[in-house]
């Protein structure tokens, strides 16, 4: 069994990919927190870390759902060239939600979230919630498209590999690096750079 923890500790592709994750989740983080704290501490409520850590996991939680359902990205993920993306049907508001449920409690949930999506089988950049609505982050087309959205959807999303000989080169690429694979048997391809079974 390949897992997330596996490919961390040898790919470069894979961890340069959460480590723009983390850079895009910072940078929400700043748009969403610095100003809700600074107008929550002008109000000074009652039980301030309370609230400030309820009210920012909740706006949190809508801003990511909101933005990713609709446009695919939030402001981070734009800056850093990522997009949440559905693997099965459109990408909606609906899925974006559920999968951004453990930012409501970002300081227990999404941890453990991540966690798991890194422990266990499967695509390794898929958090838990991930896997629940079949969602996942994938790196954006670096060039501006003049396709329709629709397509451009099509493009990105994980497509199933086409299976022949074993141990022959396929015209798939890595999920995760984009790097050629090579099928392994009637089920399996390996990325030739990664080692990611796929």
């Amino acid at each position: 069994m390949v897992t997330g923890f596996d490919l961390l500790g040898h790919s470069k592709a894979f961890q340069e990919h959460w480590v723009r994750r983390f850079v895009a989740m910072v940078i929400d983080v700043i748009i969403i927190f610095l100003p809700l704290w600074f107008i929550l501490a002008y109000f000074h409520p009652k039980y301030f870390e309370l609230i400030s850590f309820i009210a920012s996991g909740i706006v949190w939680f809508l801003y990511s759902g909101i933005l990713e359902g609709v446009t695919g990205k939030t402001i981070g993920k734009s800056l850093m060239n990522l997009k949440v993306v559905s693997i099965t049907g459109p990408n909606d508001i609906t899925k974006t939600l559920i999968r951004n449920v453990s930012k409501i409690f970002w300081y227990a949930f999404l941890p453990i979230d991540c966690i798991i999506g890194l422990a266990t089988e499967g695509d390794p950049r898929q958090r838990l919630l991930d896997r629940v609505v079949n969602t996942t982050v994938m790196q954006s087309p670096p060039t501006v498209s003049t396709q329709p959205r629709s397509t451009r959807l099509q493009q990105v999303e994980d497509k199933p590999l086409k299976k022949s000989k074993p141990s022959q080169p396929s015209e798939e690429k890595c999920r995760v690096c984009g790097a050629p694979l090579t099928i392994i048997d009637e089920n399996r391809s390996q990325c030739s750079k990664c080692g990611l079974i796929q």
